[in-house]
């Protein structure tokens, strides 16, 4: 009998030692799951928004239209924790956006255009149809320092089509913080606009 209670005994004392171990390794693959979803899912909304970028080329919605293009990307993210997009001249596809262009409201002067997530919120018309002033250049518009219709978007412009970069930056809040405290996430995709016939 004192050989079942020191069994049970030793049973006790394996189990104290591996459960904590057990919830400790499960945590972590928890976050680092969470961790990789959200790398996708700002991978796929610098995806949609370069795309939407390139195909509205010069027009002057384009920074709306992708604006909320990468807000559709991110649906699952709360809007607070979207801390930029950036919207920028690249020199070609392994560009970064210049450090300028990492601040909200950008220095005057930088081809680029850096919006928060309350730019989600922007609307480009009113309920009676008219233009708010938010978008399209204007000497208030979130779009002003690298305006859409500036960009070169024909085969005819010298260079041909500009390169258009995408930077998401997002905060990632810790699950478990079993690996440590929140993390950013910081997505560039560049490609050169679809050039138009003229």
């Amino acid at each position: 009998m004192a050989d079942r209670v020191n069994e049970r005994g030793a049973a006790l004392i394996e189990a104290a030692i591996v459960t904590p171990l057990f919830l400790l390794i499960l945590m972590g693959i928890f976050e680092t799951s969470f961790m990789i979803h959200d790398n996708l899912k700002v991978e796929g909304a610098a995806g949609a928004g370069v795309r939407a970028a390139t195909v509205e080329g010069a027009t002057p919605t384009a920074d709306y239209l992708t604006v909320q293009s990468v807000r559709s990307g991110l649906t699952t993210f709360d809007p607070a924790n979207v801390e930029m997009v950036v919207v920028f001249l690249a020199s070609g596809p392994g560009d970064t956006p210049p450090t300028g262009c990492l601040s909200v409201p950008v220095p005057a002067g930088l081809p680029c255009n850096s919006y928060t997530s309350s730019d989600f919120f922007l609307s480009n018309v009113d309920g009676g149809g008219n233009l708010t002033g938010h978008w399209g250049c204007g000497p208030t518009a979130r779009d002003r320092n690298w305006c859409p219709t500036e960009r070169q978007a024909a085969l005819s412009d010298p260079g041909g089509p500009d390169h258009v970069g995408i930077h998401i930056r997002v905060r990632q809040p810790s699950l478990t913080g079993i690996l440590g405290g929140d993390r950013q996430i910081d997505v560039t995709r560049i490609a050169r606009i679809e050039p138009t016939a003229n």
